[in-house]
């Protein structure tokens, strides 16, 4: 490996290891119901403009998803 990629991997692992995973467990809480109400209310005004309000609605579920995901992963690791 180059010397460069080995200095960015322990760039990132060190910033890594200084990150409180402890404290984002209520934000991300809140981020997934959050984004589970937007995903909701988007579904329901969906009959106004039907194709920019499905883009919305799928790609608010994405991002409901990936921090849900996320913060489940954290509080099943960490308590």
């Amino acid at each position: 490996m180059h010397a460069g990629c080995l200095i960015a991997a322990q760039l990132i692992s060190s910033f890594l290891a200084e990150i409180a995973w402890d404290e984002l467990i209520v934000p991300l809480g809140i981020a997934t119901f959050s984004l589970v109400v937007i995903t909701i209310f988007l579904g329901l005004f969906m009959r106004k403009s039907y194709r920019l309000m499905r883009k919305l609605h799928i790609t608010a579920a994405f991002a409901a998803l990936a921090c849900g995901a996320f913060h489940a992963s954290l509080v099943l690791f960490l308590t």
